[in-house]
């Protein structure tokens, strides 16, 4: 699970403290959706690549919209 820190004032400790953001990165399952495009002649293919764009979206913007929590006494920032 992938992880950021920084340093930022936590109101609950009333100190600078070190704040931690956490997510989970999807991951794609190409195997599934190449399947399927073979065994439809291609009509899944417009459905894999959505599947795909979206997952890597999901997993370019899940840093940015991360939520950081005190080490010390988990409150968020």
């Amino acid at each position: 699970m992938p992880t950021k820190q920084k340093r930022a004032y936590c109101k609950t400790c009333d100190k600078k403290t070190l704040h931690v953001a956490t997510w989970n990165e999807t991951k794609i399952g190409i195997g599934g959706h190449v399947f399927l495009s073979i065994i439809t002649l291609g009509l899944w293919l417009p459905v894999a690549i959505v599947c795909i764009s979206l997952s890597t979206i999901n997993n370019s913007l899940a840093p940015v919209t991360a939520k950081y929590h005190c080490q010390e006494c988990g409150t968020p920032l």
